[in-house]
Order: C-alpha cells, then sequence, then structure tokens
C-alpha cells in the first residue's frame, strides 16, 4: 500500500496595498482549501491562519509550525519589499533562503504558490 504524501501549501497573493495568505493542503494529487485568503494588513492574517490550522487534528503539527513560520518571514519580508517590480525580486529571495518550499518533490512538509499583482 502506498502512502499518501501530506503537504501544505501556502498560497500568496503579492501586491502594494496588500498581502493575501491562504494556505491549502495537497494529498496526493488533489488540493484541498484549508482556509480562506486573509489580507495582511486589513486582518490579523497570522493569527487567522494559526486559528484555522489548529482547529484542524488531523494535521501534522510540524507542518503547522513550518508554515505558520514561513507565513512569518513572507510578512517580514513583505513589509520590507511590498514595492518591488519585479516578481523575480521576491522568488529569488524565497527560492534562495528556502530553497525546499520550491520543492514538491519532497516528501512531506509545505511549498509556496505565488500570484503577483506589482506591475
Amino acid at each position: 500500500m502506498v502512502r499518501s504524501v501530506t503537504k501544505l501549501v501556502l498560497r500568496i497573493i503579492w501586491s502594494k496595498e496588500v498581502l493575501g495568505l491562504a494556505i491549502d493542503q495537497k494529498k496526493g494529487n488533489q488540493i484541498y482549501p484549508l482556509t480562506s485568503y486573509y489580507l495582511w494588513p486589513k486582518t490579523k492574517a497570522w493569527e487567522q491562519l494559526q486559528s484555522e490550522l489548529d482547529s484542524r487534528p488531523w494535521l501534522p503539527s510540524k507542518h503547522k509550525i513550518e508554515i505558520l513560520n514561513f507565513t512569518t518571514e513572507v510578512l517580514n519580508y513583505w513589509k520590507k519589499s511590498r514595492t518591488v517590480k519585479h516578481f523575480e525580486q521576491v522568488l529569488s529571495f524565497f527560492s534562495f533562503n528556502y530553497p525546499q518550499i520550491f520543492n514538491d518533490k519532497s516528501v512531506d512538509g509545505i511549498f509556496i504558490k505565488v500570484i503577483f499583482l506589482n506591475r
């Protein structure tokens, strides 16, 4: 029997005004939304994501901690760099500092999908 691997996907909408954050669960080839998008700084996005993850006891604690820690890094980077005009700048920062999140082939863990709206 083949074990289906579960991963958490941090979905990001990056614009100058807001940072949209949502979390999905990927199991095998299926993706299931776990949260709505929360818009920082209009809402307390990190706290809302944490609350929603805490309400899902079947998710591994390790993955919850990893994705919330990474969400903190994304929020901090956005605060400093929210007006970047080229998506490549954002991708290069995260791919250099967090190469594991771009590897969907990993056994388990987290990865991200980004929608970039700055032009």
